[in-house]
């Protein structure tokens, strides 16, 4: 096959996070669809998604382990590799990754491999500083890729305002959702049973901070309504015994429960009420688009990062400030007393966020820098 229609993408690991997950699929859906030769390298071990890789795509892992860094031999070797299969387009979907592989333009350059990357956090919330000097050498690593990919409206405008991106040089793509596929992993039998007399509420994600959950846990500790239902924190994490000792100490026991990393969380938000999200900051959450997938409405933090492009107020969630107690009442019990219409929230998801509308977007992307 002619190189001029080869793809490498470079990722950290195939871990279980969502934007691994809309890597996998985005491939996948250009293996199948488009006449693109697609290679995958994964620096790290971590390949819990290995299974789901289409068979034509040509993967390949470097090893490194879970908390290596990028020393001597471990650069020589992911270079090597890049080399090796000398792609004509580099695809990056890691934040760090891709600031390192910056400081190789020139060899890209004379290789004639063109660079795009997707971004996967907003910067201003993912990087360790954001003085004029983090901001100029920041400016200076985006300008080596033909293309960055934002997901959301916030995203775009974060790069642009706060960090100096070219307008030019930026693609929004919102995130694409396997509907089918959450629906068949929805219907198959759950390990955990919800206690009908109560409104059940799940949350997934990593137990972090920017995950939110301890103003959630605030929240509801200081709630002015009645505790009639049960919230399920799907996920693992740094602050999983920090979350379970708060949890303990604010009397909520027996209303907010931490069940762990589920294999098929799906399942389990099928059976729910509804969706919690209480980030402090996204990117754009595939979650909520998967809750919405299986008619499930959302209420969310008014975080950055496309809340405000996914969330119709009143249709298939609703939204506040978490980080004020009245209007965190108010809302979350405007949430739980509306009556929403299950069809009509997955229509909010089907017509917007499902493969056929937002896969082509990327191939054209493809195509367009293909065609340079």
């Amino acid at each position: 096959m002619s190189r001029s229609k080869r793809i490498l993408a470079v990722t950290s690991d195939l871990g279980t996070g969502g934007a691994e997950r809309v890597l996998l699929n985005l491939l996948n859906y250009l293996a199948e669809n488009e006449s693109y030769e697609i290679h995958l390298l994964v620096i790290k071990n971590e390949l819990y998604f290995r299974d789901k890789v289409n068979n034509k795509i040509k993967i390949y892992t470097l090893g490194f382990g879970k908390n290596e860094g990028f020393r001597k031999p471990k650069i020589v070797k992911l270079l090597a590799k890049i080399i090796q299969i000398r792609p004509n387009v580099l695809f990056v979907n890691n934040n760090h990754v891709a600031s390192f592989l910056s400081f190789f333009l020139l060899l890209f350059f004379l290789l004639r491999i063109k660079l795009i990357w997707r971004l996967t956090l907003l910067q201003s919330y993912s990087s360790k500083g954001n003085s004029t000097f983090h901001k100029l050498l920041f400016k200076i690593k985006a300008a080596a890729f033909n293309v960055i990919i934002t997901q959301s409206i916030d995203m775009t405008n974060d790069l642009i305002n706060n960090w100096g991106v070219c307008e030019n040089k930026i693609t929004q793509i919102n995130n694409p959702i396997d509907i089918q596929n959450v629906l068949k992993q929805a219907s198959i039998p759950s390990s955990i049973n919800f206690d009908s007399r109560f409104k059940n509420y799940v949350m997934a994600g990593r137990l972090s901070k920017q995950k939110g959950y301890d103003i959630l846990i605030e929240r509801i500790a200081n709630y002015s309504g009645q505790r009639d239902f049960r919230i399920y924190i799907m996920g693992k994490g740094p602050l999983q015994e920090g979350l379970k000792d708060s949890i303990m100490l604010n009397g909520l026991q027996d209303v907010i429960y931490l069940i762990g990393y589920q294999n098929n969380p799906y399942a389990i938000m099928g059976q729910a009420d509804g969706f919690i999200l209480s980030s402090r900051h996204e990117g754009f959450p595939n979650v909520l688009l998967e809750a919405n997938a299986l008619g499930l409405p959302i209420f969310s933090n008014q975080c950055p990062g496309g809340i405000n492009e996914i969330i119709i107020e009143g249709i298939n969630g609703n939204s506040c400030n978490m980080y004020t107690q009245s209007d965190f009442d108010t809302s979350f019990s405007t949430f739980r007393k509306t009556e929403f219409n299950k069809s009509v929230i997955y229509d909010t998801v089907f017509t917007r966020f499902s493969y056929n509308v937002i896969m082509p977007k990327y191939s054209n992307v493809f195509n367009k820098i293909l065609e340079k």
